[in-house]
This record gives structure tokens, sequence and C-alpha cells, in this order.
């Protein structure tokens, strides 16, 4: 017999996404290692299924200019998403180019993190459990560790800036 929770639980088709990222690790300038990192931020993220993929646009705001959003598009292959709606997957982003935000400046804000899947009736949330980042966006560059999670959000409660992709 199938329970009705198990039942209501569907892959993803088109959702957005309310989380957060922090990040640790080290400043480097040149071939110095010049201060520690650290710090986060709210993040949104609205994902589309497509063919043997899932389109990713991420969002985040401006490091310099309060209420500014930008989207950055990213993939994952299907290849790279273990487990199932059922027993819940894993998100395997540490292949190419990981999973990518643009928070103004020059470059993006590069991650590798591998994400734990959990679906309920209501919600589907996202929580890293290996992470990895690079940051060249200002001097010094940045290395280290990260974390990441979201769920699942009504695009209502979602910034204006990151629907306008």
């Amino acid at each position: 017999m199938i329970s009705s929770a198990a039942s209501a639980q569907t892959p993803i088709t088109d959702a957005w996404f309310k989380g957060k990222v922090n990040i640790k690790g080290f400043e480097i300038n040149g071939e110095d290692i010049v201060g520690k990192a650290g710090g986060g931020g709210p993040i949104y993220l609205h994902i589309v299924a497509d063919v043997d993929q899932y389109n990713v646009i991420t969002c985040a705001e401006d490091f310099d200019v309060d209420d500014t959003w930008h989207t950055l598009p990213n993939t994952i292959s299907t290849d790279n998403i273990y487990g199932s709606v059922a027993s819940g997957e894993i998100w395997d982003f540490f292949e190419g180019m990981g999973l990518q935000f643009f928070v103004g400046g020059v470059d993006n804000i590069y991650f590798w993190p591998m994400f734990q899947v959990k679906y309920t009736n209501r919600s589907v949330s996202f929580k890293s459990f290996a992470c990895g980042f690079y940051n060249d966006t200002e001097v010094p560059w940045q290395l280290g560790s990260c974390s990441m999670s979201f769920k699942t959000v009504d695009v209502e409660k979602v910034p204006l800036g990151c629907q306008d992709q």
C-alpha cells in the first residue's frame, strides 16, 4: 500500500527555493595567505526540469548595492542525481563548473556542493553535506568550504529582481 504522503511526493518540475549560504576559508593575495574568509547570506534558486537535466537559476543580492539581485543560469545533468523521490536524492554539483552565483563585480562565485534532497508532501529541501567554494570577485581572492541549505518557497516571497530572469 502506498501512503498518502508518499503518493503526494513529486519530482521537481518548476519550483522556487529560498535558503542561505555560509562560507569559511582563506583570503589569498598572490602567493600569500593574508587572512581568513567568512560570511554568508540569503540565496534564491529557480529549478526547472528539462530533458536529461535541470536548469537551476541562482539569485543573490549584490555585495555593494542593496536590493539589487543578480541571476545566473546553471544546469545539472540527471546523470549526477542519485536516489529517488521516495527515498531521497543526492544532487552532485562536483562535476564541471559547479553551482555559480553572481554578486556584482567582475566574476562569479563558484560552489561545488553535494546536496541531500528530501521530499515531503508539502516541500522539497536541499542541504549540503559537502561543499567547496572559490571566489575571485575581488582581491584578495578566497578559497574554502561552504554550507548551503534551501527549501521550496512561494514565488510571492521571491524578490522581483530574481523573478526577472
